[in-house]
């Protein structure tokens, strides 16, 4: 469990669950390795 004030690092294979309440807050940050092309390797979607 993460309280507030608290943050955590979890791998993108991971299952996120956020059990929500009336005053719960939360950010999500997303982020890529520095080696890893962001724009070809991360996403398998083709621009048109």
């Amino acid at each position: 469990m993460i309280h507030a004030g608290q943050f955590a690092t979890s791998p993108p294979q991971y299952w996120h669950r956020v059990e929500l309440s009336d005053d719960a807050r939360f950010n999500i940050h997303f982020w890529v390795a520095e080696e890893t092309d962001g724009e070809n390797g991360l996403f398998h979607a083709k621009k048109a």
